[in-house]
């Protein structure tokens, strides 16, 4: 059952971008980084992990690094970000990753790696997000933010990066118990990104619409 469910998400995953692709004629170059790295994970992830069930740990540490860069260029356009703070971020983003992968690759710590990236993650989302409410509000352009497709976006964002770092949190305090419940926390996960990546779906549909 597990496999199934994460054989369909992958699915959903290298769908998304060709999806994208054939119904959008204009594309927003920040929105194509964060699908095509969702359709380049499902590939790896689908081939290398479940068919020929390589150990794929040392992209899943990857993955979240090439993620944040792929968000932070979001909301750099969405937001209006200048160049310098992008930049700056970039760098101490990097910094701090590669000095917690120091510590997680000679098994000096474990557990800073893992709650680093939901924590990093957690608040650029949130941050930014709110920073885009904010900016809408002040325009007066209209009443509800329904009308914008963006706004499915970051629903989903807020909601799998704040599920995300509730889940990694309790998941490194349950699993020095080996307790049976770690399982239910990686079903939520999962139900979690598919819901993430369902609001783009949601969101190429709205803009069509529009």
């Amino acid at each position: 059952m597990f496999k199934i469910i994460v054989f369909f998400l992958l699915i959903v995953s290298i769908l998304l971008p060709i999806i994208y692709f054939f119904i959008n004629k204009e594309q927003d170059l920040s929105v194509v980084l964060l699908i095509v790295l969702f359709g380049i994970g499902g590939c790896y992830e689908l081939i290398f992990s479940m068919i020929l069930n390589y150990n794929t740990e040392i992209w899943f540490k990857i993955y979240p690094f090439l993620e944040f860069i792929a968000l932070l260029y979001f909301f750099r356009k969405l937001i209006g970000l200048s160049q310098s703070v992008f930049y700056i971020i970039i760098g101490i983003y990097s910094v701090l990753f590669i000095y917690m992968y120091y510590l997680y690759h000679f098994k000096i710590s474990s557990t800073a790696l893992e709650l680093f990236i939901p924590i990093t993650h957690c608040l650029l989302v949130f941050t930014g997000s709110t920073r885009w409410t904010i900016q809408q509000f002040e325009k007066l352009e209209t009443s509800s933010l329904l009308h914008f497709p963006v706004f499915y976006i970051l629903s989903g964002m807020i909601l799998y990066y704040s599920g995300t770092f509730f889940i990694f949190g309790l998941e490194t305090i349950f699993r020095y118990t080996k307790s049976p419940v770690l399982l239910y926390f990686w079903y939520i996960n999962l139900l979690l990104l598919f819901i993430y990546r369902l609001s783009f779906y949601i969101a190429i549909w709205k803009a069509k619409k529009v």
